[in-house]
């Protein structure tokens, strides 16, 4: 049985109707952050390749990294200073 291109149109309009609109992310404005979010901080690191990485992070992380680091730098000192005295030379 052929479909009249009446039928079809009274088809795609009723489906169109009875279709729900798809549910859209919510709009970001550049410079805006949602509430109690913190802003990230980009910087370049080199890594050995041709081509240097942008890591982002907020400034909590940044400072946390930064005392990690500092620890880290000092547990090395502290070992290399062992290693190289023994308790009777330093």
């Amino acid at each position: 049985m052929p479909v009249s291109l009446t039928m079809l149109a009274a088809l795609l309009a009723l489906q169109a109707t009875n279709a729900r609109p798809a549910a859209q992310p919510p709009v970001v404005v550049t410079g805006q952050l949602p509430p109690g979010e913190q802003p990230k901080v980009c910087k370049w690191s080199g890594t050995g390749t041709m081509f240097p990485k942008r890591i982002c992070r907020t400034a909590d992380e940044w400072s946390k990294e930064e005392g990690n680091a500092e620890q880290a730098i000092e547990q090395m000192r502290e070992i290399q200073h062992g290693a190289r005295c023994s308790d009777f030379r330093c």
